[in-house]
Order: structure tokens, then C-alpha cells, then sequence
């Protein structure tokens, strides 16, 4: 449907980004759908935002061609929303001065859906695996001592950090477009970004596996005990082996209450014989 814009558009401010952010950013949770997703949240927040690009009519319009499926990484993903916010405020600039714009409504859902999947990719692998696993490796021992700091570090690193960093992406979507999301998927800044944050997931596991877990047989072996040969043979292995075969065992596609059963069995019938 083409618009047919009947005032100015006014500037759009740096209150009305702020708020619409806002919008969006609980509407998406509060209005979540299977159908859409994000995008009531979305259709939400761009409609406050650009509210005064349009006439009432074109603001319809605009809320409803938003209104549609939107699922990405929500904490790196928010430069989504600033590239799609410069691209309606170019656009009614368009049809008030010239009657006619060369951003289309399609050119604008098309670029926010194939940006949605880069930036799941690249801000899943930071928000769900290291910044997941670094917190929990830090706040773990905390909770444990019993102390409240383990509270406050995960509240900082989710609470905080998640909505902190779609604010402040937001901006650069809005003021770089397409080039800001081009720059944060580019093949060898992701490349380098997801292969670091793999290495340091990885040692935090490791330090999380040799603190937490632990197999203890008591079986003598001729002088020494099944622990000491064990440990004479590779150190570490009491840890990591526990941890190894329950990895092969999840991509054999073994459910997980499965294997916690089969680990509860084989803990009782060690116990019984006295293995452990």
C-alpha cells in the first residue's frame, strides 16, 4: 500500500528512540506470540518511535507492516531496530518531498529479515554460551560460600548487560545503517569474535568440571588405591571422564533424565559392591 503523507515529518529525537526502545524491549516479552515473536514488541516500539513521520493513516500502515515475525538475538539484534528506524524516517522524507521513495516497504522487511539470522548466530554464541558460562563459573563458588555477590554478578550480566548492549546498538544501526550490521557479521570479525569466546567457554567448563565434579573409586589396585592409579595414568581423568562419556552420550541422542538415571544407577551399584 503506498502512503500518502499529508504533514512534514517531524525529527525524530533522541527521547523517542529511547522510549520506543523501552517499548519494544518489554513489549517483546510481554506480547510474545508463536506466530510472531517479537513482533508485537517490535511493531510496538516503531510505532512511538515514528509517530511523527506519518498521518494517522500511515502510521497504520507503518505499525502493520512491522507486525510481522521477527526472531533474532535481541541483545546484539538491537541495531535492527535503528537501521529500520532510519530507513522509515528516510522514507517519509521521501514521499513528503518527492511523492514517491525508492525504499520500499518490501526493501525494508527484507533487510530486517535477513539480517535477523547473522546476528542470532553471532549474539547467541556471546549471550547464551560465553557470557552464560562465565557468569555461572564466577557466581557458582560465590553461592555455594553463601555469599550474596553470586546474586548481584548474575543480575549485572543478565539483568543489566542484556538490555545495556541492545540500547547501545541501536544507535550506530541508526546512524551507520546496513554498514554498522555488515561490520558486527562480517566473516572475520565473527570468525574471531565466536572462535575466542569457544576457547574461553571451553577453559571456563574445564574449571567449572575440575572443581565441581569428581569420581573417588576406593578399590585398591595391588598397594595403591584405583584413585592414585588413575591419577598416576593422566590427572584429571576422575574429573573429565564423567564429563566425557555424558557428552557422548547426549550426541548418541540419550535424553537427559536418561542419563541422570542411568548415572543414579550406576552411583548405587558402585556404592553397593564398594567401587566407591
Amino acid at each position: 500500500m503506498s502512503e500518502v503523507v499529508r504533514k512534514k515529518p517531524e525529527p525524530i529525537t533522541k527521547k523517542d528512540m529511547t522510549i520506543g526502545w523501552v517499548m519494544w524491549w518489554f513489549g517483546r516479552v510481554c506480547i510474545d506470540t508463536n506466530t510472531k515473536k517479537g513482533g508485537h514488541g517490535f511493531a510496538l516500539g516503531m510505532g512511538y518511535t515514528c509517530r511523527n513521520l506519518y498521518d494517522q493513516q500511515g502510521l497504520a500502515d507503518l505499525m502493520t507492516r512491522h507486525d510481522e515475525y521477527y526472531l533474532s538475538d535481541y541483545v546484539f539484534g538491537g541495531c535492527i531496530n535503528g537501521i529500520a528506524i532510519a530507513l522509515e524516517e528516510q522514507r517519509a522524507h521521501d514521499l513528503y518531498e518527492k511523492g514517491e521513495s525508492e525504499i520500499t516497504t518490501q526493501m525494508i522487511s527484507e533487510i530486517k529479515s535477513g539480517l535477523m539470522g547473522p546476528l542470532a548466530g553471532f549474539g547467541d554464541t556471546i549471550t547464551q554460551t560465553v557470557l552464560y558460562v562465565l557468569s555461572v563459573s564466577i557466581a557458582q563458588p560465590l553461592a555455594a560460600a553463601g555469599n550474596m555477590l553470586s546474586v548481584l554478578i548474575v543480575f549485572l550480566t543478565h539483568a543489566c548487560w542484556r538490555p545495556t548492549v541492545s540500547f547501545l546498538t541501536m544507535w550506530p544501526g541508526y546512524t551507520q545503517g546496513k554498514t554498522f550490521a555488515a561490520k558486527l557479521t562480517s566473516n572475520s570479525f565473527a570468525k574471531n569474535v565466536i572462535i575466542v569466546a569457544g576457547i574461553l567457554a571451553m577453559m571456563m567448563m574445564g574449571a567449572l568440571t575440575a572443581k565441581n565434579v569428581s569420581f573417588n573409586p576406593t578399590m585398591m589396585a595391588g598397594a595403591s588405591s584405583l584413585s592414585d592409579v588413575l591419577d598416576a595414568i593422566a590427572p584429571g581423568i576422575r574429573g573429565l571422564g564423567p564429563v566425557f562419556i555424558v557428552y557422548f552420550l547426549l550426541k548418541k541422542n540419550f535424553k537427559v533424565p536418561v542419563i541422570i538415571i542411568m548415572i543414579l544407577v550406576f552411583g548405587l551399584v558402585c556404592s553397593f559392591i564398594g567401587l566407591v
